[in-house]
């Protein structure tokens, strides 16, 4: 059974800017009734996020902006810590809180979700994600837009 579920936020959580789609607000609720942490593994600026963190995101550790770009589609990178990635941030996360990889499902979309994806015991790509992440997902789900998170929770037991 999965134990923490990691998000990525444009084009995974939300459409058309920071609209969450109902299907995927219900789908965490569930997932937090069942024990599931869940939280969000983002490039943006700690002001700009949204946590969903059971504990109100005391686990969750922003990765830190600094000189290195990791691309994630479109002509568009993020500044990362150089060595430092999604999939590190989330190792750390959830090794403080106990939890193996295998027991983690990550949803992304961009080219930054790629190492994340690989990391996690089971990665899945939304439908309108990059080839390349579809390539390395384990399980490849609907858009955002059309339930994709729900649908796979669903599939997986998660709710």
């Amino acid at each position: 059974m999965y134990k923490l579920a990691v998000f990525d936020i444009d084009g995974t959580l939300t459409v058309k800017g920071n609209e969450i789609p109902e299907s995927t607000l219900m789908a965490i609720e569930k997932m937090k009734e069942n024990g599931i942490e869940c939280l969000i593994a983002t490039g943006r600026e700690r002001e700009n996020i949204i946590l969903f963190a059971k504990d109100g995101g005391r686990h969750f550790k922003p990765l830190e902006k600094n000189y290195e770009l990791g691309p994630w589609g479109n002509g568009m990178f993020d500044l990362l810590k150089i060595g430092r990635s999604k999939a590190i941030g989330i190792e750390e996360i959830a090794g403080r809180i106990g939890i193996g990889k295998q027991r983690i499902i990550s949803f992304g979309d961009g080219l930054n979700d790629l190492e994340m994806t690989k990391y996690a015991g089971l990665g899945v790509a939304m439908g309108n994600a990059k080839a390349e992440l579809k390539k390395v997902a384990n399980h490849i789900t609907d858009t955002a837009s059309n339930d994709g998170i729900y649908k796979a929770c669903k599939k997986f037991g998660l709710i």
